[in-house]
């Protein structure tokens, strides 16, 4: 079993060598001349590949900032996302309450838009006051 180390040394070995040279070689070391032909096309095909690009340090800098300013900005939509989702929720227990109770005195309000609305003169967000059901 040739390495692709050997292999390579193999091609680098014979390449000078005439026809006579070359199959005398193969004959001592065991390889087929069309094996050694098919090494040394791999060889070059390997060599005429363009390389992958790297990316540059400043490159990878910059990309990695800009990872951070997604995750940035999706944390802060999920955040919105979820507030808005406990204010729809709310908003549409609340009419669940006005309709089976009584309209409060304070100008038409619910007591849950009451509760919501002390809530937040008190620092709750609106995803706080959801989770509590009310009670904060």
């Amino acid at each position: 079993m040739w390495t692709a180390a050997a292999r390579l040394q193999a091609v680098i070995t014979t390449a000078a060598m005439d026809e006579a040279q070359r199959s005398a070689w193969c004959r001592e070391n065991g390889v087929y001349s069309s094996e050694l032909q098919q090494w040394k096309e791999n060889a070059t095909a390997a060599l005429s590949e363009v390389p992958e690009e790297r990316a540059t340090p400043q490159q990878t800098r910059e990309a990695r900032k800009r990872i951070k300013e997604l995750e940035r900005d999706v944390r802060r939509k999920d955040k919105a996302l979820a507030e808005t989702t406990a204010l729809l929720v709310l908003s549409k227990n609340s009419r669940r309450s006005c309709s089976k109770t009584r309209k409060s005195s304070r100008a038409g309000r619910s007591p849950k838009k009451h509760t919501v609305d002390r809530a937040g003169a008190s620092g709750w967000s609106a995803v706080e006051i959801c989770l509590s059901g009310g009670r904060y």
